[in-house]
């Protein structure tokens, strides 16, 4: 099998662009439908729009990542490729975003934490999986961006 390795690199990173753009409307209607919650919302039309959107954007998410991990094995497969794909700039990207990602995690731990006082519809769940998917949102727009400041 004979790719192009800047074929493959710049679909993998549009690919990428693709599951932030569909991972930032999901955190967004993530966040819409939680808050919401206290005014028995979801039970609403808007509520029902709001989660259909939220199952659309996983299904989205669902494609760029199935098309990220083809790419990933197209690029494995060949170990000239993957020297290519994968050098020291790539791996030094993915060691720089690991910081924007735990505070992030962090701060929004936290930030929920405190809220959870304030306004009692927030569990703890919501805030621990807010708190996790926020940090890997946060890992992969700072790869991303560190990738393409490269």
């Amino acid at each position: 099998m004979n790719f192009n390795p800047d074929m493959l690199d710049a679909s993998r990173m549009r690919y990428l662009r693709g599951f932030l753009s569909a991972m930032c409307v999901f955190l967004v209607l993530w966040f819409v439908r939680f808050f919401l919650r206290a005014g028995d919302f979801n039970q609403t039309t808007f509520g029902l729009i709001i989660l259909g959107g939220l199952l659309i954007m996983l299904v989205l998410m669902g494609y760029f990542q199935t098309q990220l991990v083809i790419i990933n094995l197209k690029i494995s497969r060949d170990p000239a490729i993957e020297k290519a794909v994968n050098d020291e700039l790539y791996h030094v990207c993915l060691m720089r975003a690991w910081k924007p990602a735990f505070i992030t995690t962090a701060s929004t731990t936290v930030g929920l934490a405190l809220t959870a006082f304030i306004y009692p519809v927030i569990d703890l769940m919501f805030v621990a999986l807010t708190g996790v998917i926020a940090g890997s949102f946060a890992y992969l727009l700072s790869l991303y961006l560190y990738w393409r400041a490269a």
